[in-house]
């Protein structure tokens, strides 16, 4: 969305910025850093208050507990926050009609919900 505005630059030279893939990289890095900054404890507190969390078995292996069981309850599927933000940003800061961009994207959100499933079974 923002990469259309460097057809402004009659208007505003600096607009013409947009056009570089790396400045854009930098500007959709830090938007998604934004994002996951700014709705990550929001997400964490939502994932806990829905009680999805990784729970372990102590009777499976007892040694292994013992080392792990501060880590009860830390809840899992915080992959859903990476890849939205990723995805947002993604579709702000890049050509949006670039092919490739559209198979990475739907990639990516392919093997989420493969890792959002495993979450889910757990």
């Amino acid at each position: 969305m923002f990469y259309y505005l460097h057809t402004f630059w009659v208007l505003w030279s600096p607009l013409w910025v947009f056009r570089y893939v790396t400045v854009r990289a930098v500007l959709g890095a830090g938007t998604a850093f934004l994002i996951c900054v700014v709705f990550g404890e929001d997400m964490i507190r939502f994932l806990k208050k829905l009680k999805f969390g990784q729970y372990e078995r102590k009777e499976e292996a007892p040694p292994l507990y013992a080392l792990h069981a501060s880590k009860e309850g830390t809840p899992t599927m915080g992959g859903l926050l990476i890849l939205a933000s990723v995805a947002v940003s993604a579709l702000l800061w890049a050509d949006a009609s670039n092919t490739l961009l559209i198979i990475a994207l739907a990639t990516m959100l392919a093997m989420g919900g493969v890792g959002f499933w495993d979450d889910w079974l757990k």
